[in-house]
C-alpha cells in the first residue's frame, strides 16, 4: 500500500475577539503552533497517480482549549509541502483535536461552494480517464499536544470506487484509440444508483441525494472520454466514482453502447456478493471485462484498497446482448 506524506508549515491562526495586535501578543508570550503531517491510504488515490497537484487544497477544523478553528485552508506549494493561506492554527491548552478534508471548499465572498456544512456533488460530471478530484473525498481525524505539536492526519476515502478493465475479445484486433476500434467509443449505464452526495467536511459523512436512477455516461471528445489506455497490458481502464452504501438487489446492470457506425449494446450485470451489489466507503470494485461482437465476459473480479476482498464465485460472470 502506498501513502503520501506531507508537512504543513500552519503560518497564521484566527482567535475569536482578537485583532492582529493581540494575535501578535499571545504568539509572543509563547504559544505553541501546531505541526501537520498527513498521509493518504490506499494506492493511486487518483486516477492520474498519486502525487499532489498545482491548487491542490485541505481544509482544517480544530479546538484546543478555549480556541476553535473552522475551514482553515492550506495550499500546495511542493514536494509534500502545504502551507497554510493565512492564519496559524495555535494550541490553547495542552492538547488539540483536529479533522481535514480535500478537497478545500470555500465557503466565503463571491465563490460560496458549502451550504449548511455540507458539499453536494454531481456524479455524472466524472471524466473517468482522468478522474474528477472534487467527487474524491478523503477526511481524517487526528490529536496532538503542546509537548508533541505535530498532527498526523491519515486521510481515508470516503467514497467508493469502481473500476472496470476492459479487453478486446473476439472480433477486436487492437485496443488502439482508432477509428473502427473500441477503446474510444464505450457509452456506460448503471442501473439503480444515486447521482448526486453531500459531503460533510466537518464530520466527513457522505449521504445520497435524491432517487436512485440510472447513471449514464456518454462518450464524447470534450466531456466523457475513452478510458486510462495501458499500452503494455493494452486494456483500457474505465473508472467511476459512486455513492457509499449503494445496495442493488439481483445486482447492478450495465450497458455498454458502442458508439460508431455498427453502434450496438452488450448487457452484464455486477456483483459484490450473493445476488446483490453493495458499496462501501474506501472499497475499490475492479472487473475484467471481455468484450466480444457476440458477447462480454466478466471475469477476476476483486474488491481491493482501497480495502481488499474477494468477490463471490471468483468474480466471474457472463454476459451477451
Amino acid at each position: 500500500m502506498k501513502k503520501i506524506y506531507f508537512y504543513v508549515a500552519v503560518l497564521a491562526a484566527i482567535f475569536v475577539g482578537c485583532d492582529n495586535g493581540e494575535m501578535d501578543n499571545v504568539a509572543n508570550d509563547g504559544q505553541v503552533a501546531i505541526e501537520v503531517s498527513a498521509g493518504i491510504e490506499g494506492a493511486k488515490t487518483r486516477m492520474v497517480d498519486t502525487k499532489w497537484e498545482t491548487r491542490d487544497k485541505i481544509g482544517i477544523f480544530g479546538k484546543s482549549g478555549k480556541l476553535e478553528y473552522s475551514n482553515r485552508c492550506y495550499n500546495w506549494i511542493s514536494g509534500n509541502t502545504f502551507e497554510a493561506s493565512s492564519n496559524i492554527i495555535y494550541y490553547g491548552a495542552e492538547t488539540g483535536s483536529f479533522t481535514a478534508y480535500y478537497p478545500y471548499a470555500e465557503n466565503k465572498g463571491s465563490n460560496i461552494q458549502i451550504k449548511d456544512g455540507k458539499l453536494t456533488r454531481n456524479l455524472l460530471t466524472q471524466v473517468t480517464y482522468d478522474l474528477d478530484k472534487s467527487v474524491d473525498f478523503l477526511y481524517a481525524e487526528a490529536t496532538g499536544t503542546k509537548d508533541n505539536p505535530k498532527i498526523d492526519f491519515q486521510f481515508e476515502h470516503k467514497m467508493s470506487k469502481l473500476t472496470l478493465k476492459l479487453v478486446p475479445g473476439e472480433g477486436y484486433k487492437t485496443m488502439s484509440y482508432q477509428p473502427g476500434n473500441f477503446s474510444s467509443y464505450w457509452n456506460f449505464s448503471f442501473s439503480s444508483l444515486h447521482s448526486k452526495v453531500s459531503f460533510e467536511i466537518a464530520t466527513g459523512k457522505v449521504e445520497p441525494l435524491e432517487d436512485v436512477g440510472k447513471l449514464d455516461f456518454v462518450y464524447s471528445q470534450n466531456g466523457f472520454n475513452g478510458g486510462d489506455y495501458d499500452t503494455d497490458e493494452k486494456v483500457t481502464y474505465y473508472t467511476f466514482i459512486l455513492c457509499p452504501g449503494e445496495s442493488v438487489e439481483g445486482g447492478l446492470g450495465v450497458d455498454l453502447t458502442y458508439d460508431n457506425t455498427d453502434g450496438y449494446t452488450l448487457h452484464t450485470k455486477l456483483l459484490t456478493g450473493d445476488n446483490v451489489f453493495a458499496t462501501e466507503a474506501g472499497k475499490e470494485y475492479m472487473y475484467t471485462v471481455t468484450l466480444n461482437k457476440t458477447k462480454l465476459d466478466v471475469s477476476n473480479t476483486t474488491i481491493k484498497s482501497w480495502n481488499p476482498a474477494t468477490l463471490p464465485n471468483d468474480g466471474k460472470a457472463e454476459a451477451g446482448l
